[in-house]
């Protein structure tokens, strides 16, 4: 894409002004929110894949903050730093700002009074209507939390009564947080087998039970199977809890700003061992029903959801990856498009500021294509000049086939502005190739400003 008209260059004055505000306040009004009533019993049991998102999860995204809207915004392609994509990942703010402003109410950590996480687990881990909690984990039920609980189905004696404990999915040792906040979130703190869950204690996640050196560790019931693998400083869980704990940390990470969820920070180790580890357990265990109607009765107690669930997707948009095709999800969004992925370049993916021309490249949004060009930043939009300055954006890497260019003009642009897109099926080098005929593609078509702002495209071209 390049223009075929040189921008004017202009000065700007800005005028800054500061006010003042001083407010005098005859008294301070502390509203204080009474703990919310007890939702339904999880009707649910385990296992059996969500294929609808439920009415509150649809009537949760809207506006700004709709699934087309949200899912517009740039991601941030990082596999080394989880850190950096909270510094650039516009899709990561917003879905930050949407869990925090609409949680309503903190759960309490302690006790099992009214406002707890235990007084409501009875409720939100049920399975079937029953009141009983289903462990984390293993999925074995119990009757009420502490140590005089018993498990059904009733086993040898020794079993029959165990200590529950309250899962810090994300450990403690490995975040900011202790018994509040993210540590008393019902989202993320889960009942669970006490003695099975110190068994874990601090190890990150990671896929090593073939590797030697691995304990085992096996369920308690009437048919037991390997809950979980520990060693080597790492904890596998059993395939069908997998997609369950990627989500619960991919929250954390988003709604509490735990930065270190793939890779250590300056103050933490990571909790998982990559990345595509994250993704992967993501895909191969998707939602389950129980797991959607549990996101509405937390939604229930404390107003905000966990997007993951509602939305899988959003991880892979979150880090600036194309959503696998055909992927399991409540919404079947990646299904019904047939994998068709919108990247949005803007000044931020450019990483190009002020009126300084510069080269960039390497750049990816939400598909596999890899973008560079040469523009400048000024008025945080993207901007193109003249052919003597070789500026434009090209494809240095295939995303797939190109359906559509949409324009969206700064507003100081001047009306019959013309952009010019160029297409072809071997990849650019740079923005230069747009300003050789030998190199510049076919001429699919030029979006004027004023008279248009979006370019659909019958041919099929792999690069623009």
């Amino acid at each position: 894409m390049r223009p075929n008209t040189r921008f004017s260059q202009k000065t700007l004055s800005l005028l800054l002004a500061f006010v003042i505000v001083i407010s005098a306040f005859a008294e301070l009004t502390l509203t204080v929110f009474a703990a919310p009533d007890l939702p339904s019993a999880n009707t649910k049991e385990r296992g059996n894949v969500c294929t609808s998102l439920s009415t509150d999860a649809i009537a949760y995204y809207t506006g700004n903050y709709s699934f087309d809207a949200l899912s517009q915004l740039s991601g941030y392609d990082d596999a080394t730093s989880s850190y950096n994509v909270t510094l650039h990942s516009e899709l990561y703010s917003a879905l930050k700002t949407l869990m925090t402003d609409t949680q309503t109410y903190r759960t309490t950590y302690s006790g099992t009074d009214t406002g707890s996480l235990a007084y409501y687990w009875q409720r939100t881990d049920a399975q079937e209507g029953t009141e009983s909690m289903c462990c984390f984990y293993s999925d074995l039920e119990y009757t009420n939390y502490g140590p005089n609980g018993y498990f059904r189905p009733y086993t040898t004696v020794s079993q029959n009564k165990s200590d529950m404990q309250r899962e810090h999915i994300w450990p403690k040792a490995l975040g900011t947080f202790e018994e509040s906040g993210a540590g008393s979130d019902l989202h993320h703190l889960r009942p669970s087998i006490g003695s099975l869950n110190n068994s874990k204690g601090s190890n990150a996640f990671g896929e090593i039970h073939d590797n030697e050196g691995v304990k085992a560790n096996y369920a308690y019931g009437t048919d037991p199977e390997t809950i979980w693998w520990v060693g080597n400083g790492y904890f596998e869980p059993k395939d069908s809890v997998k997609g369950d704990c990627a989500r619960i940390l991919l929250y954390v990470y988003c709604r509490w700003g735990e930065t270190n969820l793939y890779a250590d920070n300056a103050n933490y180790s990571k909790v998982i061992e990559s990345r595509d580890t994250l993704l992967k357990w993501c895909q191969e265990d998707p939602v389950d029903t129980w797991e959607m109607e549990r996101n509405d009765l937390v939604e229930d107690v404390e107003g905000n959801r966990n997007v993951f669930i509602d939305y899988p997707e959003f991880a892979w948009l979150m880090f600036g990856l194309r959503v696998p095709e055909g992927m399991h999800t409540p919404s079947g969004s990646s299904s019904e498009n047939g994998g068709e992925v919108v990247d949005v370049l803007n000044r931020a993916l450019t990483e190009a500021s002020g009126t300084t021309y510069s080269e960039w490249s390497g750049k990816s949004a939400n598909s596999n294509a890899v973008y560079a060009g040469n523009s400048a930043g000024d008025k945080d939009s993207i901007q193109l000049r003249s052919n003597n300055n070789n500026s434009g954006i090209v494809t240095t890497a295939s995303g797939g086939k190109v359906k559509r260019i949409e324009v969206n003009w700064h507003s100081d642009t001047a009306e019959g502005r013309t952009l010019n897109v160029y297409g072809k099926n071997s990849a650019y080098d740079s923005a230069e190739d747009l300003y050789d005929e030998q190199t510049q593609g076919t001429l699919i078509g030029t979006i004027v400003k004023g008279t248009g702002t979006e370019l659909v495209i019958s041919d099929e071209y792999e690069f623009i």
